[in-house]
């Protein structure tokens, strides 16, 4: 199994550091001059005076480009760092759900899943979404709102088999369910969870 750490960097590298980058308009400034450069570069072994001149704009642009890209990949990092670590500390308040609150959640939830066991005999049946136990079922969508920010960069479908795996598990009560939902528990979510 990855490093958990590594694949966050992985996730966070792609999509989102392009979104920041594609906002600066220095990056395609440089990423512009970059490409002039490149183009006017013809790889030749033997080099002139003009190729070696081309040569050494294309390291210095590369350099820039490179600064920049290194640059906000660190302040994408850091913002990321900032937010987790809102959520080891609770006193941060980073979400209007408390331990308590989403411990409650979590009860509701396994009781719904228990009334729809008890009413249809399966999980599978799914109630129409207007009705009451349909109503119910949005409790997940609920308790995935609160959720840590480490568990919300996995993405939506690794964030959504990570938090059911969390609530289906029978071996934890519902407090401990909470705190790691929430990145507060011993347990660190996803570490401890994606190395199960």
């Amino acid at each position: 199994m990855k490093n958990p750490t590594e694949e966050f960097v992985m996730l966070r590298m792609a999509e989102p550091l392009e979104d920041e980058l594609r906002k600066r308009k220095d990056f395609k400034k440089q990423q512009t001059k970059l490409r002039d450069a490149l183009l006017n570069w013809n790889g030749k072994p033997e080099m002139t005076k003009k190729q070696l001149e081309a040569f050494d704009h294309i390291e210095s642009t590369l350099s820039e480009y490179v600064y920049i890209y290194g640059e906000t990949a660190y302040r994408l990092g850091y913002s990321d760092g900032m937010s987790i670590d809102m959520d080891k500390n609770p006193s941060n308040k980073r979400t209007v759900l408390s331990l308590e609150d989403m411990s409650n959640l979590i009860s509701i939830y396994v009781a719904v899943k228990e009334l729809k066991i008890t009413l249809f005999g399966s999980l599978d049946i799914l109630p129409a979404k207007n009705s009451i136990i349909g109503s119910l079922d949005h409790i997940f969508d609920i308790i995935n709102n609160g959720i840590c920010s480490k568990i919300k960069l996995l993405g939506e479908d690794r964030s959504t088999e990570l938090i059911t795996n969390i609530l289906d598990s029978n071996s934890i009560s519902s407090k401990e369910k909470a705190r790691q939902i929430l990145g507060i528990s011993k347990y660190s979510c996803p570490d401890y969870w994606l190395s199960r």
